[in-house]
């Protein structure tokens, strides 16, 4: 998963959960 994903906080490189 992307920080990318629609409403993600770009903190890591990583998103965990996708609001």
């Amino acid at each position: 998963q992307s920080p990318a994903l629609g409403g993600c906080p770009q903190r890591r490189g990583t998103c965990t959960r996708v609001y």
